[in-house]
């Protein structure tokens, strides 16, 4: 199995339980939010519950397929660097 999937079966109760407590030190409730750094999604696919329009971007291509496939959120395999949007986000997380 690989990381990414072990990830979602076994530490799904962990990774949310963290992306909710970064979720409570965001000051707005609504908007479109960009989480740097994403892996598989747990920040996004919370945020989304939250009301947010999440997208996040990761370097890591198996994360981002695993996060897309699994989680259904809206991710992108991307270095910071290379990412480029004409969006813009009213919360960004890192």
């Amino acid at each position: 199995m690989n990381e990414a999937l072990k990830q979602i079966k076994t530490q799904e109760k962990e990774f949310t339980a963290v992306a909710n407590d970064i979720l409570d030190l965001v000051p707005v409730q609504k908007g479109k939010l960009l989480d740097i750094g994403c892996g598989i999604g747990w920040v996004v696919k919370e945020a989304n519950t939250r009301g947010f329009m999440a997208s996040g971007i990761d370097t890591n291509s198996e994360y981002v397929s695993a996060g897309k496939k699994y989680l259904k959120v809206n991710l992108i395999h991307s270095s910071l660097e290379n990412f480029k949007t004409k969006q813009k986000f009213d919360v960004v997380v890192l």
